[in-house]
Parts: structure tokens; C-alpha cells; sequence
């Protein structure tokens, strides 16, 4: 689904990454040209992602926050919520997650 999503997209643009682990996707994304944000509440995965990011000669900007409180004042193009970020300790659900991205989807696009 995430290939597809950017391969509808003309041109690349901000991507939000959240709950993003390893940085796999964010990985993915900055490769093809995307500006990546990459969040999680979980500090080994914000020193993994920022670790094979440098590895990666990858610039993602690598945030440890809990996305209820996380404050930013970008909008973004993509947005990708990882399946962990429902189901993990400390989760939130679907609608939370859905409620924190209206307000910093870019008019005009959708997650």
C-alpha cells in the first residue's frame, strides 16, 4: 500500500513516519526522495532508526515522542501509521491516531 501511495504522487514531499521502528520505512521513503519525519515513543527504536539512517547517508529528522503530545508545526504529504502503534504497549487506537494526523495532513492530501 505504501509503494502504491507514492507512486500516485507526482512528485515527492514531507512524509511522517510514525511508530517507525527499525526506520524501514522511513528508509524507503527518504530514498525516493520524500523529506521523512520518523517517530516513536520507543528510545531503541529512535537510536536504530537514526543508526541506519547516518549508515544510510539518509537526513530523517528522528523524534522520540508519544504522538497524544508530540507538538509540530509541519504538514505532510504521507503519512504512515504502523499497525505496532494499535496494538503495542501504550498503544493508541485508530481514532487517536487518525485525530493527531488531521491537523498536520497538507491540505489537499490524504494518509
Amino acid at each position: 500500500m505504501l509503494v502504491r501511495t507514492l507512486d500516485q504522487r507526482a512528485t515527492p514531499g514531507n512524509a511522517l513516519d510514525i511508530g517507525c521502528g527499525a526506520g524501514t520505512y522511513s528508509l524507503y521513503m527518504a530514498g525516493r526522495g520524500y523529506t521523512v519525519t520518523a517517530i516513536d515513543f520507543m528510545p531503541q527504536a529512535v537510536e536504530m532508526t537514526r543508526r541506519r539512517a547516518a549508515e544510510a547517508g539518509c537526513d530523517i529528522d528522528v523524534v522520540e515522542a508519544d504522538l497524544r503530545t508530540w507538538v509540530t508545526d509541519k504538514h505532510f504529504d504521507v503519512i504512515l501509521v504502523s499497525a505496532a502503534c494499535t496494538v503495542s504497549p501504550g498503544a493508541i487506537n485508530a481514532s487517536t491516531a487518525s485525530s493527531c494526523c488531521a491537523g498536520w495532513r497538507r491540505a489537499g492530501t490524504s494518509s
